[in-house]
């Protein structure tokens, strides 16, 4: 267990995601999540969301940001991962689908609907990622979305896991009791 084995498995874990290949997202999660939804109910809800809504239409960027160095907190070995999320969203679904259902399209009325739903999106799409994380490209008629988020990398049965940092009592239920209160403070001080 070392930084070489954790920039491994990441690379790995960014690949399944980008590949849409939940079996592998779900064997890199941390087990404590299991805790709070079975690893069985997990699995079902990621295969239904990739066949649903695939998620390497929207996936542009995902890399590392940055990597703290390993820490060890009682038993458990951890690393803080700051890492860069860009999704980009095309505006013409909606067109595209009427091409293919051959449905005649009102060219004045779209352009009026088309800034009309441009509009709307933005301002729906600023609300959930923030004003400065959003911009329509007009060149490419798409929406671009970006996130600098976080994850905790957890050494567990000889490999490395992750979790999405959230706050709350989240982690009460997915960590021994000791290690919240530790974890969360050596995380605040990790840069």
């Amino acid at each position: 267990m070392n930084e070489h084995s954790l920039q491994i498995a990441l690379e790995d874990y960014i690949s399944s995601t980008k590949n849409n290949d939940y079996k592998s997202i779900v064997n890199y999660l941390y087990s404590g999540i299991f805790k709070m939804v079975p690893k069985k109910e997990i699995t079902k809800q990621l295969k239904n969301s990739f066949k649903d809504d695939v998620i390497t239409n929207y996936i542009d960027t995902f890399s590392i940001h940055s990597m703290s160095p390993i820490f060890n907190i009682d038993n458990y070995s951890f690393s803080k991962i700051k890492y860069y999320l860009e999704m980009k969203i095309d505006r013409h679904e909606d067109v595209l689908t009427k091409i293919i259902k051959n449905e005649s399209i009102d060219y004045d009325e779209h352009t009026k609907d088309m800034k009309q739903q441009i509009r709307i999106m933005l301002k729906l799409l600023k609300s959930v990622y923030g004003d400065s994380h959003v911009k329509y490209d007009k060149e490419n008629d798409e929406f671009r979305i970006w996130q600098l988020n976080t994850m905790l990398a957890i050494y567990e049965g000889k490999q490395w896991k992750f979790i999405r940092w959230m706050s709350g009592s989240v982690y009460k239920r997915i960590f021994p009791e000791g290690i919240v209160k530790k974890l969360a403070t050596k995380f605040y001080l990790t840069d």
